[in-house]
């Protein structure tokens, strides 16, 4: 009788051992696996594995967007509302009621900093969402109304007319410590036509190239452009951006 228990006991005890191990296989032969478009996914993915989840970064960059779409139907109703149509600065857009008394650059939406920039002659815009944390993107409007992911490009000067341009803004900063606004009717006479826009303390500009539209005059291509605070050309890029 004491035999037969013994017995018993061990078949029991490896009956358990192999459950065990056949439960350590069965997980770790099926990883955990998420997706971007499912975030309770991500969200499970995140907390099995103890690494951090990227919603946080997806809800940063939609509202940046957001809120460079509002920026760009605020620019075109204050200056719809005006005799010559010209776009304005940050301040003019709060000394008008379209954004909040406090609002600056940096409290428009977390973790960016938005920069306008402006032509001499206030005919357009573009705003620039420029990230403050490493994990996030460059986002841009201009008066064509469409937010564009703005990716970093690795080629030179279009042509030597960019270059000739960007050489004579960095003359300028070294002589006068800000960049200046350049002749108009030369940057026309280019083909195509460029033109540069600045924020308002001059310490940054965009360069940019027009193209003919027969219903709107002169608008920016915003595929391609060149920004001086990041010191290279950036690739607009207007397809649909998936968080």
């Amino acid at each position: 009788m004491k035999s037969k228990l013994s017995y018993s006991d061990i078949a029991i005890f490896s009956g358990i051992i192999a459950l065990v191990i056949f439960a350590h296989f069965c997980v770790a032969g099926s990883p955990a696996r998420a997706s971007g478009h499912r975030p309770l996914l991500l969200q499970g993915g995140g907390m099995t594995y103890a690494e951090p989840v990227n919603n946080r970064l997806s809800e940063l960059e939609f509202n940046a967007r957001t809120t460079l779409s509002y920026l760009g139907q605020a620019q075109q109703s204050y200056a719809s509302s005006h005799a010559d149509w010209r776009y304005v600065w940050l301040q003019d857009l709060v000394n008008s009621g379209y954004l909040q008394p406090n609002a600056t650059g940096r409290t428009l939406t977390a973790s960016y900093s938005i920069t306008f920039y402006i032509p001499p002659d206030q005919s357009g815009f573009s705003l620039i969402a420029e990230p403050l944390e490493l994990d996030l993107r460059s986002w841009m409007i201009t008066e064509n109304q469409d937010v564009l992911l703005l990716t970093p490009s690795v080629m030179d000067d279009p042509d030597e007319n960019w270059a000739e341009v960007r050489s004579m803004q960095l003359d300028n900063l070294y002589e006068y410590g800000h960049y200046e606004y350049i002749n108009t009717l030369m940057l026309w006479s280019y083909t195509p036509v460029l033109q540069c826009r600045y924020n308002r303390e001059l310490t940054s500009y965009l360069l940019t190239a027009l193209t003919e539209d027969y219903m709107r005059g002169f608008i920016p291509d915003d595929s391609l452009i060149y920004i001086s605070s990041y010191a290279s050309y950036l690739v607009g890029d207007v397809r649909d951006i998936e968080d």
